[in-house]
């Protein structure tokens, strides 16, 4: 059956449509409870955001059949690293938060805006920049970076700066490599094909299992923001063709 079946939209509208109510109702949840307990000490403030995470990732399991795949756990490391990683949707914010060490996350300063979630998220010691500021938007993630690496957290960054639907050409910015370059921190590459399921701009969501997967670690010293960037972008396409189920026909 095909997704432009109207009766196969509407039959997937109907889970997605719950799965929206109980994605706010989880986020209202544990925002409130991230903003109150604000005084925990740090790593165990943070559990309340990476159970935000794990929650939505089992409710939209069980209400709209996406499933989740990790690959490449072993290139983890018990260290702090700078996280590049694909955006595709919602979904990978999600899972990242939920399964991976606390992370300064980076990403746009209108998030810290919306309510409820936006004040919980400026507790979680985002970094968070002036996507139009230019040469500015780059020394605030290099400053704001570097203290967070070297408080022992990771930096997660989607180098693309925004959602890209599946198939769309790569534009990997410069900046991400930048801070690895100048602090010496490796970085850990991450392709996925959430957008198949979870598509940017819609509500409705599609079952199938969304593959992330994590790459081997790559040096950042002795090589230029260039050489990062390059070598980032080369693993991660390389690694999305190869996940991508796009050919595999019809999902609905």
């Amino acid at each position: 059956m095909s997704r432009s079946n109207v009766f196969c939209r509407v039959v997937m509208l109907v889970p997605s449509l719950l799965y929206f109510v109980a994605m706010c109702a989880i986020t209202i949840f544990h925002s409130t409870l991230y903003i109150a307990l604000a005084f925990l000490p740090y790593e165990k403030h943070y559990k309340i955001a990476q159970r935000w995470g794990r929650h939505n990732i089992i409710a939209v399991r069980w209400l709209c059949g996406i499933r989740l795949r990790i690959e490449g756990k072993e290139n983890i490391p018990d260290k702090p690293v700078i996280v590049f990683s694909k955006h595709q949707s919602s979904y990978e914010i999600m899972a990242l938060m939920g399964y991976l060490r606390p992370s300064a996350w980076v990403g746009k300063q209108e998030l810290l805006k919306i309510p409820v979630f936006g004040w919980a998220f400026k507790k979680s010691k985002p970094i968070t920049i002036d996507r139009g500021a230019g040469r500015v938007a780059v020394e605030q993630l290099l400053e704001q970076g570097k203290q967070a690496l070297d408080e022992g957290r990771n930096v997660l960054i989607f180098p693309e700066g925004t959602r890209k639907a599946p198939g769309a050409p790569p534009n990997y910015r410069i900046g991400g490599a930048v801070l690895a370059e100048q602090s010496g921190y490796p970085v850990l590459p991450v392709a996925l094909n959430a957008g198949e399921f979870w598509p940017r701009a819609s509500l409705i969501k599609w079952p199938g299992t969304v593959t992330i997967s994590f790459g081997p670690l790559i040096e950042s010293q002795g090589k230029t923001a260039e050489q990062i960037r390059a070598e980032a972008r080369q693993w991660i396409e390389d690694k999305m063709d190869e996940i991508s189920t796009a050919a595999d026909g019809d999902r609905c």
